[in-house]
């Protein structure tokens, strides 16, 4: 099961794996050929198909491979049987070797495509030798669309690095045994061998490097959307209804399914908002191809990584496909190759095409629909619904809210209200939302630590009292993620630019503009106390809308008393988050240490 996609792209001519500087290249042929396509049957042996897989369909599916190619023409197509396996110099033997070459000049083909995953260089030169024309194997064609497609740098340097296992294979081969490097499909210049293989070592880390970045990059804005959005990616076998599933679930003008392989060659993110009121980022990902060399997939791991972290991976079958079941299994074999471990809990199996007469009666996907018509579409977006909930811990839940406060103002900035909200008729509204701990916007401020000798730890004036935090912008429009050390003082109230609210803090992101907010709860302030020493007790509750505080400095100016005494204990400097003293009335020494700050999210004012 190998890759069938790789970026929408349009430029014609990406050939060199060394842009410009005179290495071997893979060749191109802009003139076009009339193909005639061979499939090596396998009659028994270890190295016979799966039984899922049929002859016929394999060939046509070459077929419709080789016609995919721009000047490419099938002109025939024929089965021809061979024994055990297909690793001889010439495949078949030398009567069906002559008979191709009859059927070749009859239908005046240019080329033969034999339909096996790859050909070694022997065999490629040998079959050259018996037919005197082009031998292509589908890693051959596939390339060759992936050159024509592709239009993206990051599609570009993806090409560029699958091709390099191929040229350096193909180069030693010619090492030892000398032939016209076109007859493998590579061009060679006149270069010192010994020093084009240490160039093509030297491009091959270059490559990678960049493709690293390029990951690292695509991973970086994936983590920033995951933080936002739960992340689902569509898969399946290429021509399955991947971009026909993704417009009917977003609506995206800028989706254009197509009947044809390939026919969506980059990886695209849209957002739809489900039922619950959850949005999710939903990417259209590339498509697979069975029977191509692991190094192609290797290459496109950029590519592939957001599939890998998906929260939820839809794997949509075509039953009216005569092979679905060994599509099928090539999908779920290249999923595991990339390292998705639980098939069973992160992949929903959806049966598409159930529209049409050819459509399998006895599929048992979790999940039957129609892109075409629609039918089964409510069921599957109640089905997305319901597996999101459970990955980002959603769960429902009453508020019972004044109508102009903050809480409010955020559920429904952030389109939590699905339905209208009741009037409990003492002038609050009660709201039933699906929500996730995550998504609540208040945090606890949380205190453990070791207490001697004092209790009911606490900030002399906790309305007046700076409290020092490292805030963490977390912005839910586009996913900004700065960290900075901050005070808020609940009685310093700002003005929120744009909006009649206040907060105790307004910052401004500074990459989308979106104004986010943390206030201090009222009356959330708390007291450390010793009948719970050494366990977490709340102290503060902050309100937050796209900033969270990440760690707190206590700095000076809290206030205790002697635990058996009550001798006050006034001016406690935490700056060094411990201290020492002396109660002169219990004769005994009074200490804080072991110092820790954690950040909980809770229940909203108000939630039953």
């Amino acid at each position: 099961m190998r890759l069938c996609r790789v970026m929408r792209c349009i430029s014609p001519s990406i050939r060199h794996v060394a842009d410009g500087d005179g290495w071997m290249q893979t060749t191109s042929h802009d003139s076009g050929h009339n193909v005639l396509v061979i499939h090596p049957k396998i009659r028994w042996g270890k190295f016979s198909p799966s039984k899922l897989k049929d002859p016929q369909r394999q060939l046509d599916e070459a077929v419709t491979l080789v016609n995919t190619l721009p000047r490419f023409r099938v002109v025939q197509s024929e089965m021809i049987a061979v024994d055990y396996h297909t690793k001889k110099k010439t495949i078949w033997g030398s009567g069906n070797v002559r008979n191709i070459r009859k059927m070749a000049a009859e239908n005046r083909a240019t080329a033969v495509m034999v339909n096996i995953d790859s050909l070694t260089p022997m065999q490629q030169q040998g079959l050259y030798e018996e037919w005197n024309m082009p031998v292509y194997d589908r890693y051959n064609i596939v390339m060759e669309i992936f050159k024509f497609y592709a239009q993206t740098e990051e599609a570009r340097l993806q090409i560029k690095l699958a091709e390099i296992p191929y040229i350096r294979n193909r180069l030693f081969f010619m090492l030892s045994s000398p032939c016209d490097p076109t007859i493998l499909h590579v061009h060679k210049d006149d270069t010192n061998r010994s020093d084009f293989m240490e160039a093509l070592r030297m491009r091959e880390q270059k490559l990678r490097k960049k493709i690293e970045e390029v990951k690292a990059q695509n991973i970086e804005r994936m983590e920033k959307q995951r933080n936002v959005y739960p992340l689902v990616a569509i898969v399946g076998y290429t021509n399955a209804g991947k971009t026909s599933l993704a417009k009917r679930l977003t609506g995206a003008e800028s989706l254009v399914p197509k009947d044809r392989l390939f026919a969506t060659l980059d990886t695209t993110r849209h957002f739809a908002r489900l039922p619950s009121g959850r949005k999710i980022c939903l990417t259209d990902t590339i498509g697979f191809l069975s029977d191509l060399p692991i190094h192609l997939i290797d290459a496109f791991e950029a590519t592939l990584a957001h599939v890998k972290k998906a929260d939820l991976i839809i794997h949509i079958r075509d039953i009216s496909h005569p092979d679905w079941r060994a599509q099928s299994e090539d999908v779920e074999r290249t999923l595991k190759s990339i390292g998705v471990e639980n098939l069973e809990e992160q992949v929903i199996a959806i049966d598409n095409k159930i529209d049409r007469p050819e459509a399998d009666p006895e599929a048992e996907g979790d999940m039957q629909i129609s892109c075409t018509t629609g039918e089964g579409m409510e069921e599957l977006i109640g089905e997305i619904d319901k597996e999101v909930q459970i990955v980002t811990g959603s769960r429902p839940i009453t508020l019972r809210l004044s109508p102009g406060s903050a809480a409010a103002q955020y559920l429904y900035s952030n389109a939590f209200v699905r339905e209208q909200p009741e009037d409990d008729g003492a002038g609050k509204l009660i709201f039933r939302v699906i929500i996730s701990a995550e998504e609540m916007p208040f945090l606890s401020m949380d205190l453990k630590c070791n207490m001697t000798g004092i209790t009911n730890l606490t900030p002399n004036d906790p309305i007046n009292f700076r409290w020092h935090l490292k805030v963490e912008m977390k912005c839910t429009n586009c996913g900004e993620q700065p960290d900075h050390w901050q005070y808020v003082v609940a009685n310093e109230i700002l003005d929120i630019p744009g909006s009649r609210g206040e907060a105790n803090l307004v910052e401004k992101c500074k990459l989308c503009g979106r104004q986010n907010t943390l206030s201090i709860v009222e009356d959330s302030y708390g007291t450390y106390k010793a009948e719970q020493n050494e366990k977490w007790q709340p102290m503060v509750t902050f309100d937050c809308r796209g900033v969270e505080p990440c760690d707190f400095d206590p700095r000076n100016d809290w206030v205790a008393e002697g635990t058996e005494t009550g001798t006050p204990f006034n001016d406690i400097d935490l700056t060094e988050k411990s201290w020492a003293d002396y109660d002169e009335k219990a004769s005994e020494s009074t200490e804080i240490q072991d110092w820790e700050i954690r950040f909980s999210h809770v229940k909203p004012p108000g939630k039953k």
